[in-house]
């Protein structure tokens, strides 16, 4: 591809990092913005509060983090597709390493910091006996399998699978380079099928046999797929672009999916529609009809005219979103905070509960800030 055309291929979102060669090509606000609103979102999920009822899952059997898998790898995929034709491969897996020590570094501090918080009583509540039982338990451990990856409590399962992702990220460039696509997209769907049947489960057994690990709420072989196909789309962005009347007929379907879907969730007419659905929509697994209904709704959302570049919302949101591997790792530490500081959620009041939600949301501009102005603290 001739440097014309990689020039045209513009918008990154701050992951992964890379050279500053590669950033030259500017940024994509609305990019930015989806990421913000997905740190947003995720935050309300998060912390108990009369807001969440009203945004997890509200619009169907899908939430706000296979959003911001899929926005990863998307992102990935332009700005690695981006720096390995101006770069080469080895500036690629040079990027890589260090964004995934990044990452990695950004999790072992998390996890320590919560560990000694916890286990010294600065922190306490009663939630935290399920969300970190090790801790409790047997702290050392912990923090040993904490620092190997191989334990993922409550909320610290995200950073570690994104790790791996972006370590793996350079190859399936490489091979996108080379004209493999279908054999990458092949793969990560055998390995996606693999684990709806648990393929994790039985491996983790095999390898870590007694050992306390937990691998958290999301299956990495599941969601994986999400990651890889954002990387693709993100790789193929400035070339083969839809025809507008293929494009016309994908955004009906898609519509009419999501509001089937928004029907099923919330059995709008469908009286007769048993549970066993969420069999089928597990998040965990990341199972089919959730898959279904992420696309559709990621399609619906993906419209231009729903992110105005000049307007303050979306300024605002793609300041978190640029700035978004401190932004989520600050919120998933309010969680802890507000769990363990404010006491019994139980018996505050609404009002307080969502004082506490607005206040822990504008706090997410404090991390953004002090990474974006990081240069007059340097000495």
């Amino acid at each position: 591809m001739s440097d014309m055309a990689s020039r045209k291929c513009n918008g990154s979102l701050g992951v992964p990092s890379v050279e500053r060669e590669a950033w030259s090509a500017g940024r994509d606000v609305r990019l930015d913005a989806m990421r913000g609103l997905m740190l947003i979102l995720m935050a309300i999920a998060h912390i108990p509060n009369p807001l969440r009822q009203f945004t997890y899952q509200s619009i169907g059997f899908v939430s706000e983090a296979e959003g911001f898998v899929f926005l990863s790898g998307y992102v990935a995929g332009i700005i690695y597709r981006r720096l390995a034709l101006k770069a080469g491969q080895t500036a690629l897996w040079r990027s890589g390493a260090v964004r995934a020590g990044c990452i990695y570094l950004y999790h072992l501090g998390m996890f320590a910091g919560l560990l000694g918080a916890i286990v010294t009583g600065i922190l306490r509540s009663d939630i935290f006996q399920s969300w970190v039982p090790l801790f409790y338990q047997n702290p050392v451990l912990a923090l040993i399998l904490g620092s190997t990856l191989v334990y993922q409590p409550r909320l610290l399962d995200i950073l570690p699978m994104y790790c791996i992702f972006i370590l793996i990220s350079p190859l399936i460039i490489k091979l996108f380079l080379q004209g493999r696509f279908l054999v990458v997209l092949i793969v990560s769907a055998a390995v996606w099928v693999a684990a709806q049947f648990g393929l994790r489960a039985a491996v983790a057994e095999v390898v870590f046999g007694s050992l306390p690990i937990d691998f958290g709420d999301f299956d990495i072989l599941a969601w994986q797929l999400l990651f890889v196909w954002g990387l693709f789309f993100g790789f193929r962005r400035c070339i083969n672009r839809p025809h507008d009347r293929f494009r016309s007929v994908m955004l009906i379907l898609a519509h009419v999916t999501v509001l089937g879907l928004f029907a099923l969730r919330h059995s709008l007419g469908l009286s007769n529609v048993h549970s066993d659905i969420w069999q089928v929509a597990e998040k965990i697994r990341l199972g089919p009809l959730r898959l279904l209904n992420f696309a559709a709704v990621a399609l619906v959302m993906s419209q231009k005219f729903m992110w105005p570049i000049g307007s303050l919302w979306v300024r605002a949101l793609s300041y978190l979103g640029r700035n978004s591997l401190q932004v989520f790792s600050f919120s998933v530490v309010c969680v802890y905070l507000t769990r363990g500081l404010v006491g019994s959620w139980e018996v505050i009041g609404e009002g307080v509960k969502v004082f506490t939600v607005v206040l822990s949301l504008m706090a997410l501009y404090i991390p953004a800030w002090l990474h974006e102005n990081r240069a007059r603290f340097k000495p």
